[in-house]
Formats: C-alpha cells, structure tokens, sequence
C-alpha cells in the first residue's frame, strides 16, 4: 500500500461508521458479560399508558428518537430527532398515527410533510439539525396507533412516552413498533 492509501485508509472506514445506521439484528451477548442480551419486541403492538402533561425535550442533532406526548383534552404532540451532529447525515422518518377524531393543528417540518384525514396523520421529512414536530387532536381519552420508521425500520428503541413519571415508564425491555399508547385516566 503507497504512503496516500496508507493515510486516507482510516479516514475512509471511519467514514464507513457514520450516518443514521440502526442495527436490525440481535447483537450476541458478550462471554462474562453481566449485561442481559437484549429481547426482541414483541410481534403485536403493546399497549403503553402515557402520563397527561408530561414534557419530553430533545435536543436536535444530537440523538435519534420519536417523542410522544398527550395533553389533557385529546391534544397528541409527536417530535422526532436525528443523530447529525454525531452522525453527519440526515435520518429519513415516516410518521404514521391512526385513531379517532384526528386532525392535525399544527406542524414544524422543516424538510417534508404532514396531513390528516379523521382517522390518520402522516408525517414524512428528512431530519437534521431540527427537532420535527406534528400536533393533533384526537378523541379525548382516545387510543391511537403510531407507527414510526427511520430509515425505513420499524425499531421500538427510538420510542419516548412519559408512563408513571418516568421515560417509557422505566421499561426496559423493547418496545413494540407499531405501538398503542392511550391516555392515563384520571
């Protein structure tokens, strides 16, 4: 290998290592290792209970996640987030929510879309150094469905709900994507 390969060699294969990558295979478990391997998601969507009026703030370009919140009433806010600043690409997401009584209120995609109809809101963007955001109302007290991908792949790992005080109510298991998440009752 000449002297230039030799020296741009490792700036390639680091270059390899970026971008929006989510791994879909199970890991193995490393030999001694006294971390759990970790559990595949369940195969039917879970049912999670999101607290009312709970806040969940992310900070753009920094992580991937999908950020789910309800406020009393009916109000649903979903924002999204990429790794850009770690990552130097963009993450390609597809948000997709059905339930009753939808539509959408407000919107702050800077690289996409979203619409409604009364039972479904989609979003789709190309994510960077934003935080992507949907609001809609839904049935007060409603059940809804989302179904989120990045990149293409349905991967529970990037879902936040507050649930019981705490981010995905301390579960640490994977969550199913399609996942239900409805209301605490009061």
């Amino acid at each position: 290998m000449n002297r230039i390969a030799a020296l741009l060699a490792p700036a390639f294969f680091s270059l390899l290592g970026t971008g929006c990558l989510i791994e879909t295979g199970d890991p193995a478990p490393l030999a001694n290792s006294a971390e759990p391997a970790p559990q595949p998601a369940p195969s039917s969507p879970q049912v999670a209970v999101v607290d009312p009026d709970r806040t969940l703030t992310a900070k753009a370009g920094d992580g991937v996640g999908v950020f789910v919140e309800y406020r009393t009433g009916g109000t649903w806010t979903i924002s999204w987030t990429c790794d850009t600043a770690r990552s130097s690409q963009s993450c390609p997401f597809t948000i997709h929510v059905a339930g009753s009584e939808l539509a959408l209120v407000d919107k702050s995609i800077s690289k996409g879309s979203a619409s409604a109809t009364a039972s479904a809101v989609d979003a789709a963007s190309e994510t960077d150094f934003t935080v992507d955001s949907m609001t809609f109302r839904g049935k007060p007290g409603g059940r809804i469905l989302l179904d989120a991908t990045v990149g293409g792949l349905h991967d529970g790992s990037y879902l936040f709900f507050v649930q019981d005080g705490k981010v995905n109510g301390g579960y640490a298991g994977a969550l199913s994507n399609p996942i239900y998440l409805e209301p605490k009752k009061p």
